[in-house]
């Protein structure tokens, strides 16, 4: 009999763990955004989408006329509820972002800074997001391009000296100061900010508040990105006279 009520009781709560848990999914399911308030009357939104197969997208978007949309990823992958917290761990990167539910919306207590302290309110309790980009445009994994640049430094004789200036791309934009730091602006937007190293032909980034390395290749006049915010590898950035 005590057997009994025992198990009783431990399917009783793990009923009630689970309904709970598609309650918050269902409370978090949907689209959360906020208009960036620096630089001054920036036109510059923030998208946050939570779907229901798990998958999670930051986009940022800009109107530049009234027909006229720019938009850029800044990170995607899967999501997990942990009682009020929203786990995100982005697909390709390898590192984590949350947030924690609250009543008046979505608080990210680890990410990025430009994610930091503010409220970010629900706008619609659904989401467009049926595959997500990184599923259109496949990307070596993060294990594949460690790997790769661990070659690299193997590699890394007679290479240049990285030069401290302005690094841009189209809407991206990497600031390298001599006394180490760095700032990355994706469409005039700063997302990740910290110090820099050079080791061999590597560029490592540690952004301050994930305390995460992203990482380019360095030639002559040139960055190319291996595993930086949003742009994951490929694209070439040219440094500015």
């Amino acid at each position: 009999m005590k057997q009994f009520l025992m198990l009783s009781l431990l399917l009783l709560t793990m009923q009630t763990e689970g309904s709970s848990q598609i309650r918050s999914e269902r409370k978090i399911v949907g689209t959360y955004g906020f208009t960036f308030d620096k630089p001054l009357e920036s036109n510059l939104y923030c998208e946050i989408q939570f779907s229901k197969s798990g998958k999670y997208q930051i986009d940022l978007t800009e109107y530049l006329t009234d027909d006229l949309l720019q938009g850029a990823l800044v990170s995607c992958g899967d999501y997990i509820i942990q009682n009020d917290t929203i786990i995100m761990h982005n697909a390709i990167l390898n590192y984590s972002l949350k947030a924690v539910v609250q009543k008046t919306g979505l608080q990210f207590v680890f990410g990025f800074q430009s994610l930091l302290n503010r409220t970010i309110k629900k706008t619609y309790d659904y989401t467009d997001i049926n595959e997500p980009l990184y599923g259109k445009n496949p990307v070596n994994n993060h294990i594949i391009t460690i790997n790769k640049l661990g070659q690299i430094l193997c590699k890394s004789i007679g290479y240049p000296n990285i030069q401290s200036g302005i690094y841009t791309s189209q809407e991206y934009r990497l600031i390298l100061t001599e006394d180490h730091t760095y700032r990355w602006d994706i469409m005039n937007q700063t997302i990740s900010e910290g110090k820099w190293t050079q080791q061999g032909y590597v560029l490592t980034l540690i952004d301050a508040a994930l305390s995460y390395p992203f990482h380019a290749i360095v030639s002559m006049g040139k960055l190319q990105s291996m595993l930086l915010p949003s742009e994951y590898e490929g694209i070439n950035l040219t440094k500015r006279n």
